[in-house]
């Protein structure tokens, strides 16, 4: 009996050395930048819209300490790499008709998110068009995940439906 005793006590004195308080499992882990609602994404238009507005989160991942800089630029490679994987044939929207910040956001431990507010100017857009805003994230201090890099922004008008009474 006694020495299962010892063994317990012996059991539990290497357990609880094991553990520390000073170090934390996982922060070791790097960060990457991403925008988590990537690839195609279409948006919906109604008949009559003129300009929509659409949101591009950018998110930092990975538990080290320290600050991510970001930024959103539009990518035509991507759209051409996208095509050419897919056997689709859209086309990059004309520069006039879109608004992206330019400005970068920071992203850290605390705030491992960042939207950013995209203005689409639609009113030359008409059922079948194959227009597409294509938009990466880039950073200069973190590495970005190739894989979530890119969106591309897909405005679809509905198709004009005929009266029924239509002669």
């Amino acid at each position: 009996m006694k020495k299962l005793f010892i063994a317990l006590a012996l059991s539990a004195a290497v357990c609880l050395a094991g553990c520390s308080d000073n170090e934390e499992v996982g922060y070791d882990i790097g960060s990457k930048v991403l925008i988590p609602k990537n690839g195609l994404q279409q948006v919906g238009l109604t008949a009559d819209a003129t300009a929509v507005d659409y949101e591009v989160w950018i998110y930092r991942s990975g538990y080290n300490e320290g600050v991510s800089t970001a930024a959103l630029s539009v990518d035509a490679e991507a759209l051409a790499a996208y095509n050419k994987a897919n056997g689709t044939a859209y086309e990059l929207i004309p520069a006039s008709c879109y608004d992206l910040p330019s400005a970068a956001v920071r992203l850290d431990n605390d705030a491992h998110t960042a939207k950013v507010g995209i203005r689409l100017d639609v009113s030359a857009i008409t059922a079948g068009s194959l227009y597409v805003l294509p938009v990466s994230v880039d950073s200069p201090d973190t590495e970005v995940n190739a894989a979530a890099a890119t969106v591309l922004i897909f405005p679809v008008r509905p198709e004009a439906e005929e009266p029924e009474n239509a002669e």
